[in-house]
């Protein structure tokens, strides 16, 4: 491609001003060509920062004479009708997570994008962070033997629990809460690590129904079992650690500088870890998280890998298939939260989370 890839966003709130517009005014052969949020003073912001037209509709936005490509934040119960608007006049979707904010949706989503044989890649950013990338080179090297068990936490601080933000975040059905805000990124996340989907939720639990906190117990089709925290109301934390036959790896984006192994106990194993506490403190990584809390790594790397993938003429990854996965993993927590029972995750046609144009970096 010579010309270059013209980009609208859709939806500028915090992520697309923040993350998509920093993101794509610095990679070479990029324009953001159209803007669209139907809030007027959101539009005076993307406007100042872009330089672009804005659009009270993102009917408006997607022309296909100045847009190749859309880039969807919208509140998720939005995604299915803007991608699949996009995807019928002929332009390429990276679309946020969630895909969509129910299942049915998402299954006609799936069932657009692979008619149309377009780019459709899913906002699954976390994968191409480099702890993540580490942890899952060690995992499927052996680092930890036969894989036992995982333990999950991603949670955020209580002052942004549901009812003190406001917004559709606060609101399971419209695609927010802790599961569809935050849980769906570890649904996808373990799987990819391990390479091995989810087969069934043996247990959950969601007081109040709200989903302001939920804890779940599932399985993998392996055999390997998962305990999940997603919360709302608690610290900030995001963290996910891999037990096996011949010990522990784990990583926690916001503190870890790698991959972190279970540490021996007694005098030499405490002044070992006093020697990478000290070495932590002035890692690049963590100096950029605790200096810089926006900074997160995986997000350029995302979106290069969409633009990459409209370039080339090849599916990007993780895509839009990887949604529906994680979303029907949602689904069956839900369900086992609701009914107190196991459920199995509904079968999804298609390659294993990151098995497709996947390479480490």
């Amino acid at each position: 491609m010579t010309t270059p890839l013209a980009v609208a966003l859709l939806g500028y709130g915090w992520v697309a001003e923040r993350v998509h517009t920093r993101v794509l005014m610095g990679l070479r052969g990029v324009r953001i060509t159209a803007v669209a949020d139907t809030d007027p003073e959101r539009r005076k912001v993307a406007a100042a920062k872009t330089g672009a037209p804005t659009f009270a509709s993102w009917e408006e936005a997607l022309d296909p004479e100045r847009v190749d490509a859309v880039v969807i934040s919208l509140p998720p119960n939005f995604h299915p009708p803007a991608a699949e608007l996009a995807l019928s006049r002929g332009l390429h979707v990276y679309v946020e997570k969630p895909i969509a904010a129910d299942l049915c949706a998402a299954a006609g989503l799936v069932g657009a994008w692979r008619r149309s044989g377009l780019v459709g890649m899913v906002g699954f950013n976390y994968r191409f962070n480099p702890l993540v990338r580490a942890l899952r080179r060690q995992v499927s090297t052996g680092r930890v033997g036969r894989v036992i068990a995982v333990r999950s936490t991603f949670s955020v601080g209580a002052s942004r629990a549901p009812g003190r933000t406001g917004g559709w975040r606060d609101l399971p059905g419209e695609g927010g809460g802790a599961l569809l805000d935050l849980g769906v990124h570890h649904l996808d996340l373990i799987p990819f690590v391990l390479g091995d989907p989810f087969e069934a939720v043996l247990g959950a639990s969601d007081p109040g129904g709200r989903e302001e906190s939920v804890t779940a117990q599932l399985r993998t089709t392996g055999g390997v079992t998962v305990q999940c925290l997603f919360s709302m109301a608690s610290v900030d934390e995001d963290r996910i650690d891999v037990f096996g036959s011949g010990g522990k790896l784990g990583v926690a984006r916001y503190d870890s500088t790698g991959p972190e192994a279970g540490r021996a106990r007694g005098p030499r194993g405490a002044a070992r870890a006093a020697v990478e506490w000290a070495g932590a403190l002035l890692h690049p990584y963590r100096f950029r998280r605790h200096f810089s809390p926006g900074h997160e790594p995986s997000y350029r790397p995302a979106l290069e890998a969409f633009v990459a993938g409209v370039r080339d003429g090849r599916s990007g990854s993780p895509d839009l298939v990887d949604g529906l996965r994680a979303l029907a993993v949602v689904e069956a927590v839900r369900r086992s939260a609701r009914d107190g029972k196991t459920v199995v995750v509904a079968g999804i046609a298609g390659p294993l989370p990151g098995a497709a144009n996947e390479a480490d970096p």
